[in-house]
């Protein structure tokens, strides 16, 4: 299904809402029986989370907003990205914590998960209430954490009530999506960057990105295929010298 621009997911949006469709926050999931809670996560950048929020705010939409504390490719602390995330709050979203589980050891799972928390609630000046797990399909990690509202809680994680476009395979229609939400809580995600960075001129496959997203892109699919079990037999067969690749483009 191509929805791969910023115009078509606007489309979706509106085509939810004609049909009677209502959004919530994901930190108000105890107290909602019924309808979407729109979840976006920030993996590789930052900058295409705003003209997503935006158009939501444009069209009375409120959604959660997930960004990594342990990003390699943006900084919070840095002025522009705070600028983003307290724009995003101002437009009545909701930002929550992208929780990396797979870079630490077990037993540091719970302090690490405060520790993260408090830099983003200092960072934002308010508390958050929400997380996500990032990649967690992959790592196999689930934690679960006291007083924080979990996406992966499973009243909104399962077959029936969560849609994803993971890896640009969103299969779901809106009228999938309407029946669901007549009856239970359903969860969407969407990665804003996978609407940022397309010309709508081009087929689906073809994407226009700066030089240094290239790059991020590039350096974080090489990793995913690499952790990948689907690989893993294949993989073992070179050194891990082989394995060691970063995209670097000329200038």
């Amino acid at each position: 299904m191509d929805i791969y621009s910023l115009k078509k997911l606007e489309e979706i949006y509106i085509e939810l809402l004609e049909k009677g469709a209502s959004f919530h926050l994901m930190k108000d999931l105890k107290r909602t029986k019924r309808g979407i809670i729109l979840r976006h996560d920030l993996d590789t950048e930052m900058d295409s989370a705003l003209p997503v929020a935006q158009m939501e705010h444009g069209l009375g939409i409120k959604s959660s907003y997930f960004f990594l504390v342990t990003s390699r490719f943006y900084n919070l602390y840095c002025d522009h990205c705070r600028k983003i995330l307290h724009e995003i709050l101002s437009l009545g979203h909701e930002v929550g914590l992208h929780f990396d589980a797979s870079i630490y050891p077990e037993e540091r799972l719970e302090e690490a998960f405060g520790e993260e928390r408090h830099i983003l609630e200092v960072i934002l000046k308010q508390k958050i209430y929400s997380l996500s797990l990032h990649n967690a399909s992959l790592t196999g990690k689930y934690p679960y954490f006291k007083h924080i509202v979990n996406a992966y809680d499973w009243d909104i994680f399962s077959p029936k009530n969560y849609f994803s476009d993971s890896m640009f395979a969103f299969k779901a229609n809106v009228d999938q999506i309407i029946n669901a939400a007549k009856h239970n809580i359903v969860q969407i995600l969407f990665h804003p960057a996978q609407y940022c960075i397309r010309n709508e001129k081009e087929p689906p496959g073809v994407i226009y990105m700066r030089k240094i997203e290239i790059e991020r892109f590039g350096n974080a699919l090489i990793e995913l295929i690499v952790a990948h079990p689907l690989f893993a037999e294949e993989i073992r067969r070179y050194p891990k010298s082989y394995l060691d690749i970063k995209i670097k483009l000329k200038d």
